[in-house]
C-alpha cells in the first residue's frame, strides 16, 4: 500500500512537470513571435537611421554656406529629418511573464535560457538606454535648435548670426556621429537577435511546435 502512494504521488509530479514544461513551450512560441516583430521594427530603425546619417551631412554641408545654400533643398532637408524618428523600443512581455511565471526552469536548454536572459536582462537595457538617450539629442536638435534658426513656413533662415551656425552645426555632427554610433549598436544587436531566433525556433521544433 505504502509503495503504491509513494508512486502514485510520483506519477502526479511527473504529470505535473510535464505540464509546466508544455507550459513553457507555449511561451516561448509566444515570445519568438515577439522577436520576429522586434526583428522587423530593427530593420526600419537602421533603414532610416542610413537616410538620416546622409541628411545631416548634407545639412552640415549647407550651413557651413549659408549664402550659397539651396533653400528648397534645405527646407525639404529639414522637413525629412523632422518628420519621423525611428528607434528601437523592444518589446518584452513574453519575457516578463515567462520569468514570473516561473517558466524558465522548465526550458531543458540551459544555454537557451542564458541567451535569452543575455538578450532581454543586458542586450535590450542597453538598446533602450541608446535609444532613449539619442531620441532626446535629436529633439533638442529639430524642436530647439533648428527652430532658432530656420523659418519653416517661409523656408529661409532667420539668421546668419556666425555663432548660431555654428552651434546648429555642431551639434548636428553630434546627432550625425550619434547616429552612426547607434546604427554599428544595432548591427551587432541584430546578429544576436537572429542567432537567438535561430535558437528558439530549433528548440520548439524540436518538441513538434514548428513556428
Amino acid at each position: 500500500m505504502i509503495v503504491s502512494v509513494y508512486l502514485a504521488i510520483a506519477l502526479e509530479g511527473m504529470s505535473d512537470d510535464r505540464a509546466r514544461a508544455s507550459d513553457a513551450t507555449d511561451a516561448l512560441a509566444q515570445l519568438i513571435e515577439e522577436l520576429r516583430e522586434d526583428r522587423r521594427a530593427l530593420a526600419e530603425v537602421l533603414e532610416h537611421q542610413e537616410e538620416q546619417g546622409g541628411r545631416y551631412e548634407d545639412l552640415r554641408r549647407w550651413f557651413a554656406a549659408p549664402s550659397l545654400m539651396p533653400l528648397d533643398s534645405v527646407g525639404e532637408t529639414l522637413d525629412l529629418v523632422a518628420y519621423a524618428n525611428l528607434t528601437l523600443f523592444t518589446r518584452n512581455s513574453s519575457w516578463t511573464m515567462m520569468v514570473a511565471g516561473g517558466k524558465l526552469s522548465f526550458v531543458s536548454d540551459r544555454a537557451l535560457v542564458t541567451e535569452l536572459g543575455n538578450l532581454y536582462e543586458n542586450a535590450n537595457e542597453r538598446i533602450e538606454v541608446v535609444s532613449t538617450r539619442y531620441d532626446d539629442s535629436f529633439i533638442r536638435l529639430t524642436e530647439v535648435t533648428a527652430q532658432k534658426l530656420w523659418d519653416i513656413e517661409n523656408g529661409r533662415l532667420l539668421t546668419v548670426d556666425p555663432q548660431s551656425l555654428a552651434v546648429f552645426r555642431n551639434e548636428l555632427r553630434s546627432v550625425g556621429s550619434f547616429s552612426q554610433y547607434y546604427r554599428e549598436l544595432l548591427g551587432g544587436y541584430r546578429v544576436t537577435m537572429d542567432a537567438l531566433i535561430v535558437d528558439v525556433e530549433g528548440y520548439l521544433q524540436a518538441r513538434g511546435r514548428g513556428t
